[in-house]
């Protein structure tokens, strides 16, 4: 009975067989003028929030909320409309890049950690809907080095993960227990790191999000049972987003 919106850089996949155990799983949102475009990588940001199970490697957090499912060019606008009136979580595994794949910055080191327009509005939709909690990736780009950093080794945030009043998801790997009852828990090194340039403490917790199983997408539409396994904050992201769903779910049946 409850509802998660998925914003990302495509749609989900509704025909794959881990959202089939009920009647419309995954419902498009009103992406109008964009055309429906099925997307590999929120196809497997979905399938960790609210797959079924078919397969149980890739059951979902949360196996049968229901799924709402944007494209992120209009989020700001979506989060605020009429549609997104009962969506109280939404998922966004997706960010400005603030490196190139060779490691130059793709913005000035200023711009790093800095609480922008991005941040800001998200900020003030929260504002305008108490009962709304946005969860957001980190990024992936703790391995990368801001040399104008006051704080070494740190501070390579941008946009919505610099916000106030989200959660921002760091990427832990599994962790290992062991014989003697210790257990090891780590947070993969190309996970994102605050702090913001204001000294704010973000990420805000961590979520798994390394070589996690889930459900994907081929360009054949027929492949209904397609599954891979990827890494970063974009699959620690929907891990913590589907438990917020569960915590949502025992609060209203016990209060």
């Amino acid at each position: 009975g409850f509802k998660i919106g998925v914003w990302d850089g495509g749609h989900v996949f509704k025909e794959h067989v881990e959202f089939q155990n009920a009647v419309e799983r995954v419902l498009i949102g009103q992406d109008l003028p964009y055309d429906l475009e099925y997307d590999s990588h929120a196809t497997h940001v979905a399938g960790t929030i609210g797959a079924s199970g078919v397969s149980s490697d890739a059951k979902g957090m949360a196996s049968k909320v229901q799924i709402i499912s944007y494209n992120f060019r209009n989020a700001f606008i979506e989060l605020v409309a009429d549609a997104a009136d009962d969506i109280y979580i939404s998922n966004h595994s997706y960010g400005i890049p603030g490196f190139l794949d060779n490691g130059a910055a793709s913005v000035s080191y200023s711009y790093l950690g800095t609480y922008d327009d991005f941040a800001s509005t998200l900020d003030a939709i929260h504002f305008a809907k108490p009962n709304f909690l946005a969860v957001c990736s980190a990024g992936n780009e703790g391995l990368e080095d801001n040399i104008e950093s006051s704080v070494a080794g740190y501070n390579v945030l941008t946009d919505m993960s610099t916000a106030k009043n989200n959660i921002v998801v760091a990427n832990a790997k599994n962790t290992l227990y062991f014989q003697s009852g210790t257990k090891l828990q780590r947070i993969n090194e190309s996970s994102s790191q605050g702090p913001t340039n204001d000294l704010r403490i973000k990420p805000d917790i961590s979520g798994i999000g390394t070589q996690v199983f889930s459900s994907s997408v081929s360009n054949d539409l027929n492949e209904t049972n397609l599954y891979s396994s990827a890494s970063g904050t974009s699959m620690a992201a929907p891990n913590i987003s589907g438990s917020l769903v569960l915590l949502q779910e025992y609060y209203y049946h016990t209060k």
